[in-house]
This record gives structure tokens, C-alpha cells and sequence, in this order.
């Protein structure tokens, strides 16, 4: 397979805490309200901070929290530097201080699932959150639930088609009213679900059960899922057909796709690959949108990072312990 290759450069640097911890938590990488975050959840710290849209540098907003939770949670950021969790047993709001606003309890999480997730919907009013609420005989409890985002008034209720799932939510850029829900369940079962509002109850249409997003979508709302075992990669435009590239026939080497693929630009991908999903090092290449084909590969002292973060400005991110750096191709 012939590809050129290309190198990079560095346009910014900067740490953030507690990221080496959080690494692989499913709110590490965050879209939201038009932008891209990275939530660092260490212990009972939380860091947040938002990508700049300037390319010179690499955040334009922090804030932290310190909790009182113990154990697994997903945290999101909301306007006012408040944020959300969703915890084993319950969902709650917290002001920028950390204190509580409200809680809503659920059935706790078995042990064999890592949890709930949540976000705010597109429009600002309700917090959209997934939990868990036992079962009874063989039907099954978990829910998509909406909550009001002042009280924390549950104002509808969908169920999900998983089970003991691992949850995580992104927004489409920008400012679409639908959101994508990943609900991995199993080693190789993950719905791609959409999340549309109908009034205060939400629609759930279901994209792939084998395939969960990744990455953040283009402006036009078109976005990318890819297979759990990482041998293909599906673009999806809306009224348009799927377009998928296979693993074996436009990367080199048996290798897979890894990490958080996503659009570089509107008009290319940035894909990290290597030997297999929990590979240490990877290769990036960089794919032609609208084909999926290589165009280059990249040759620059990020490469080895397995989940590179295409932020769809030209520009991504990389990290090395707490330390986060931009870059551009060139």
C-alpha cells in the first residue's frame, strides 16, 4: 500500500491533573455546548477543562471540583462551572463550589457494570442521564432518563435495549438537538444509539449494535463509528449511504484501527492504528473524509500515542503522562 507521509508541528502545550489517572475513563473526552472537553476524574478530584478554539494554545477554561464520592463516576461540565454526576446509586447537580443542588436516587449498579453516564441536552434544560433500576424476573430496567435541569424532576423515561452496560454520551456539533449514546454491552456488543427529543420523551434510534461512535462529528452533523474489534470504520451522512473502510484493506501491516478516530477537518480523518485495541503504541494516518482511503501517514514525535483527539479545526491533541500538546499537520 502506498501512502506519502507527512510530519506535524507543535503549536501548543499545557497539563492538565489527574489526566495520567483518568486516562480511559469514558468522560475523558467530552463534547459539549458547541466544544471539546477533557474531564480528568482522579479519586475524589475532578479537572475540567475546555480545548480553545485558538490553535495556539491548547485550553481556554478550567475549573475543579473535589467530591465526595467513592468509586467509579461520570462526571460532565455544565455552563456556570457546575457539573453533573452520575454515580453508582444515584444522579446529581453541583455548583461550582462542589455542593450539592439536587440528587436523584436509583437502584445502585451491579458490580459487573461500569455505570451510568450523563449531559445536558443540546438546548440547556434537561440533564439526560442513564440508569439503573434492578429487574424483575428477565425484563429489563435500564433507562435513558430526563431530568429537569433546575429541580431535578424526572420528566420522561425511555428504556434502553442494554444491559449492564458501559455508557458514555457526546453531542453533534454544533448545537444539533440530537445526542449519541454508546451502551457497550458484553466484550463485543455496543448500540450506537441517537437520541432525538420528541417533546420531553426522547426517540432512540439505534445505528449499529457492534459499532459505537467515536470521535466528535463534522459541522454538518456527519460523524463516525467504529467497529469494538477495530476492523472497520463507518462514516454516516445524513440522508446518505454509509460509507465503511476495512481495516485490512486501507491500513498496512494487520493493523486495526484504535483509540478515537475522528474528522481532522471537514474533509479528513485522523486515525490512529496498531497490533490490536489494547496496542501501547500506534500509527496515525491521516483518511480522505469522503473515501475513507489514506492519504498520508503521520511522522512527528506524537505518533506512538494510541488515542490522538482530532478536534475538526485541523488540529489535534496528544498526551504523555499530564501533559497535553496540540498539533497541526505541516
Amino acid at each position: 500500500m502506498t501512502h506519502a507521509t507527512t510530519g506535524a508541528a507543535l503549536r501548543s502545550r499545557a497539563d492538565l491533573a489527574g489526566l495520567t489517572a483518568a486516562s480511559g475513563n469514558l468522560d475523558l473526552f467530552q463534547v459539549r455546548d458547541g466544544g471539546h472537553w477533557l474531564v480528568a476524574v482522579d479519586g475524589h478530584d475532578v479537572h475540567a477543562a475546555r480545548i480553545s478554539p485558538d490553535p495556539g494554545a491548547v485550553f481556554t477554561h478550567r475549573h475543579q471540583w473535589q467530591l465526595p464520592y467513592q468509586g467509579r463516576v461520570y462526571v460532565t461540565p455544565l455552563a456556570g462551572d457546575r457539573i453533573a454526576v452520575s454515580s453508582g446509586d444515584g444522579v446529581a447537580l453541583h455548583a461550582a463550589d462542589g455542593a450539592p443542588v439536587w440528587t436523584v436516587s436509583h437502584e445502585p449498579w451491579p458490580d459487573e457494570a461500569t455505570g451510568g453516564a450523563c449531559a445536558v441536552d443540546p438546548r440547556g434544560g434537561r440533564l439526560l442521564a442513564v440508569t439503573h433500576g434492578g429487574a424483575t424476573g428477565q425484563e429489563r430496567k435500564e433507562e435513558l432518563v430526563s431530568l429537569d435541569l433546575a429541580t431535578g424532576a424526572v420528566l420522561s423515561r425511555t428504556a434502553l435495549p442494554s444491559w449492564c452496560g458501559s455508557y458514555a454520551f457526546q453531542h453533534v456539533l454544533p448545537g444539533a438537538d440530537a445526542v449519541l449514546l454508546n451502551a457497550a454491552q458484553g466484550q463485543d456488543e455496543a448500540y450506537s444509539l441517537v437520541a432525538v427529543p420528541k417533546g420531553d420523551a426522547w426517540e432512540l434510534i439505534t445505528v449499529g449494535t457492534d459499532d459505537p461512535f467515536t470521535g466528535s462529528s463534522t459541522g454538518p452533523g456527519d460523524f463516525l463509528t467504529m467497529e469494538v474489534d477495530g476492523e472497520s470504520l463507518t462514516r454516516h451522512s445524513a440522508g446518505a449511504r454509509p460509507v465503511e473502510a476495512t481495516a485490512a484493506r486501507v491500513l498496512p501491516d494487520d493493523l486495526v484501527f484504535v483509540g478515537r478516530p475522528g474528522f481532522l477537518d471537514g474533509t479528513r480523518i485522523l486515525a490512529a492504528a496498531g497490533e490490536d485495541l489494547w496496542a501501547e503504541e500506534a500509527r496515525h494516518f491521516v483518511l480522505d473524509a469522503a473515501s475513507l482511503e489514506p492519504i498520508a501517514e503521520l511522522d512527528y514525535a506524537g505518533a506512538g500515542d494510541p488515542a490522538p483527539l482530532p478536534l475538526g479545526d485541523g488540529t489535534w491533541l496528544t498526551a504523555e503522562g499530564d501533559s497535553v500538546r496540540r498539533w497541526s499537520t505541516g
